[in-house]
């Protein structure tokens, strides 16, 4: 509720627009809230482990990916790459150039 009040209390707007393509719901009744919440839990722990580890490391890490954790990977490497497709500002994020390389040696995008 602390975010909700926050936004509705700014006048957000896309030049002249305003921005009304949003809604705040209960997750307990839209299961695909509860999905994206899990995605986004995921994808921060990727980028906080991507971001910590040095890049040769991520290199040996990979390499050590068992046929589980290979599969897990090629999943969400695929489902990124979807929905990029759907939504191309998905990708729209600041992150060091550094950083989007060793995205790019565990990912391969």
């Amino acid at each position: 509720m602390v975010i909700e009040a926050y936004l509705r209390d700014l006048d957000l707007r896309d030049g002249n627009a305003p921005l009304s393509n949003f809604s705040f719901v209960d997750s307990k009744d839209h299961p695909w809230v509860q999905v994206s919440d899990v995605m986004a839990g995921l994808l921060g722990k990727f980028f906080g482990f991507v971001h910590r580890t040095p890049a040769p490391d991520l290199n040996y890490a990979r390499s050590q990916f068992t046929d589980r954790q290979k599969r897990g990977l090629k999943m969400l490497t695929h489902l990124i790459s979807r929905s990029v497709e759907e939504c191309p500002a998905f990708v729209h994020y600041v992150v060091s150039l550094e950083d989007q390389h060793r995205r790019e040696s565990v990912l391969g995008f």
